[in-house]
């Protein structure tokens, strides 16, 4: 089972890779809730249960960073220099509000799944969701040196 998950996690980020746009984001969610699963042993129902919670709990996250904190970032990036001091400081206080209510919805998630799975599995997904995090980095990492020594 290991071996498929791996073979269908390698085969999906090669085929996204290989296309010149980005992973859509439900792509992204079903192959991290797949990982997920695996790595958490979870049974059919509780993997049924796990990733309606997961996916759900991850699409309000997601939404709220695109509609939030993207648009305050992009206020300023493409003219960083007309940026004032007073500006600066609303600018910050608007991130640190956008990242504490992500925390909030973090919270909210584990709190969700917490409903339908121990402590002990809590712990394995948060240390498993991090790998997945650092696994997808490097292979993206990777594939831009693959990249540019080919150009």
């Amino acid at each position: 089972m290991t071996k498929k998950i791996s073979l269908l996690i390698l085969i999906v980020c090669q085929f996204a890779w290989a296309q010149p746009r980005k992973m859509s984001f439900d792509k992204m969610i079903a192959l991290k809730s797949d990982y997920l699963t695996e790595k958490m042993e979870l049974n059919d129902s509780e993997s049924a249960i796990f990733k309606k919670v997961y996916s759900e709990q991850e699409r309000k996250i997601h939404e709220f960073r695109m509609e939030n904190i993207r648009a305050t970032k992009k206020q300023f990036q493409s003219n960083p220099e007309s940026i004032t001091e007073s500006m600066a400081e609303i600018h910050i206080q608007e991130i640190q509000t956008h990242k504490r209510t992500i925390l909030a919805m973090e919270e909210e998630k584990t709190a969700s799944l917490l409903q339908f799975f121990s402590n002990k599995q809590i712990v394995s997904l948060m240390i498993h969701e991090e790998r997945f995090r650092k696994e997808l980095i490097r292979r993206i990492r990777d594939k831009k040196r693959e990249n540019n020594h080919k150009d």
